[in-house]
C-alpha cells in the first residue's frame, strides 16, 4: 500500500503546480482575443472578454480591468457641441462651432430664414442673413447621433436692425420749481443728431454735455408765479420734445398764498442725489422668478427724514417704455397704472448725507418683451421731485 500512497501523492502535487499555469496561458489567449474585438470597434465582445480575465486571472492582470472600463465608455453614446447658444450681430456674417462625440451624427431642422448651415468634418459652419426687422429674432437646428441615442438643439440669437426711423426722447416733460429756484438733469434719447431750442426770457438757462441737459430755473423775485418752455429736437427738425417749466412766485410780506413756497417744498429743493455706477446680473432667480438683479451704488444729501424712491425703469431701444399687459397678481408691483414696467423700493436715509453702495432691485425677466435699456430714478415722495438719474444700462432680449 505505500508505494500507491506515493503515487497519489505525486499526481495530487502536480495538479496543483501546474493550475496557475493553464489558468494564465487561458487569460494571455483572451486578452489578446479581446484587444482584437476592441481595434475591430467590436467594443460589447471585448468587455465581456476582458471582464473573464479579470474574473479569473484578477483586475490587475494585462490591465484588463481598466480597458473593460474603455470599452464600457466606448457603448456610453456621447455627443456635445463648443456653443449650444450663439448671438450674432444685425448684419450678415459666418461663426463656427465643433462637435464633439463617440458616434457618427448628422444635422436636422436646418431649414431656417435667419441661417444655413453646412458641416466639414467635425466643425459646422454657420452662415447667418441681416436682420430685415427692428425686432430681434431666434431659431434653431439640431445635431444628433445618427442611431437616436443623443441629441443637441443650438439656438442662433441675432440682434435687431437698427431704428433709422429719426427718434427723440427725454426722461422727463416738465419741471416744476419754487421761488428759490432748482437745477435739474434731463437726459435725451435720440438716433440722430440734436439741438436745444431755446424761448426767450430769463426764467432758466440749459447748458449740454453729451445727452444731459442741465436745467436751472433762477430764483422768482415776483410774487406771481410764472411758466416758460423749451424744446429738443433732431437737427433736421422732423422730431420735437417740449420741456414744460413751471415756477411758484415768492411770498409776499402781506399774505401767504397758495403760489408761496413752503417750509416742506424749502427742503426739497435742498435735496440731491448721484449715481456712482448700476450694473445688472441676469437670469437670477428671486421668488421662484427668473429676473434681472440690478445693482445701484448712489448717495443722497439733505434728505434726512424724508421718504424716497428708488425706481427703475424699462425702456426699449428706440427709448420708449416698456410696457406689459399682465394681470398676474404677482406682478403687480411691477406694472404702473400706464402699463409700463417698473421696480421700486423705498428709502428713508437717517443721516444728511446717506451712501447706499449696494441697493438690490429685480424685475422678472417674464415682463420684458424686447432688448432695451433700464435707467435708475430717485425720487422724493411728498412732491414727486426726481432727485437723479442713472446712465443707461443696456440688456438684449434671448426668446428662447
Amino acid at each position: 500500500m505505500r508505494p500507491y500512497r506515493l503515487a497519489l501523492s505525486v499526481c495530487i502535487i502536480s495538479l496543483i503546480s501546474f493550475a496557475p499555469v493553464y489558468a494564465d496561458e487561458d487569460c494571455d489567449l483572451t486578452l489578446r482575443e479581446a484587444k482584437t474585438a476592441y481595434n475591430a470597434g467590436e467594443y460589447s465582445k471585448a468587455k465581456k472578454l476582458y471582464d473573464y480575465v479579470v474574473n479569473i486571472c484578477g483586475a490587475s492582470y494585462g490591465n484588463a480591468s481598466s480597458w473593460s472600463q474603455k470599452c464600457q465608455e466606448a457603448l456610453t453614446p456621447k455627443l456635445s457641441v463648443s456653443r449650444s447658444n450663439i448671438s450674432v450681430g444685425a448684419y450678415s456674417g459666418t461663426t463656427s462651432i465643433t462637435v464633439t462625440s463617440n458616434r457618427t451624427w448628422k444635422l436636422n431642422n436646418t431649414s431656417s430664414s435667419l441661417f444655413t448651415v453646412n458641416r466639414s468634418g467635425d466643425n459646422i459652419t454657420i452662415s447667418y442673413s441681416a436682420n430685415p426687422n427692428t425686432s430681434s429674432r431666434s431659431d434653431y437646428f439640431d445635431v444628433v447621433t445618427t442611431d437616436g441615442s443623443k441629441s443637441v438643439r443650438v439656438f442662433v440669437n441675432q440682434d435687431a436692425k437698427a431704428n433709422t426711423t429719426p427718434y427723440i426722447s427725454v426722461n422727463k416733460t416738465s419741471i416744476s420749481a419754487s421761488a428759490s429756484g432748482t437745477t435739474e438733469y434731463i437726459t435725451v434719447s435720440s438716433n440722430t443728431t440734436w439741438d436745444v431750442q431755446y424761448a426767450s426770457g430769463t426764467m432758466y438757462s440749459v447748458t449740454r454735455n453729451g445727452n444731459t441737459l442741465t436745467v436751472t430755473i433762477n430764483a422768482n423775485t415776483s410774487t406771481e408765479s410764472r411758466s416758460d418752455f423749451f424744446n429738443v429736437k433732431t437737427t433736421d427738425g422732423s422730431k420735437v420734445q417740449k420741456i414744460s417749466l413751471s415756477q411758484y412766485g415768492k411770498s409776499s410780506s402781506s399774505s401767504s398764498s397758495s403760489s408761496s413756497s413752503t417750509p416742506t417744498q424749502y427742503q426739497v429743493d435742498q435735496m440731491s442725489a448721484e449715481f456712482t455706477s448700476v450694473s445688472i446680473d441676469h437670469n437670477v432667480y428671486n421668488g421662484g422668478e427668473t429676473c434681472m438683479k440690478i445693482h445701484s451704488h448712489f448717495s443722497v444729501r439733505n434728505m434726512k427724514g424724508f421718504k424716497g424712491y428708488v425706481i427703475v425703469w424699462v425702456y426699449d431701444r428706440d427709448g420708449n417704455n416698456q410696457t406689459s399687459y399682465k394681470t398676474d397678481a404677482k406682478y403687480e408691483k411691477y406694472i404702473n397704472n400706464s402699463h409700463s414696467i417698473l421696480s421700486w423700493e423705498t428709502i428713508t436715509p437717517r443721516y444728511d448725507s446717506s451712501e447706499w453702495e449696494d441697493f438690490v432691485l429685480y424685475l422678472p425677466n417674464a415682463l420684458i418683451s424686447k432688448g432695451g435699456y433700464i435707467q435708475v430714478e430717485i425720487r422724493e415722495v411728498s412732491t414727486g421731485k426726481s432727485l437723479a438719474w442713472s446712465n443707461r444700462v443696456n440688456f438684449t432680449y434671448n426668446n428662447q
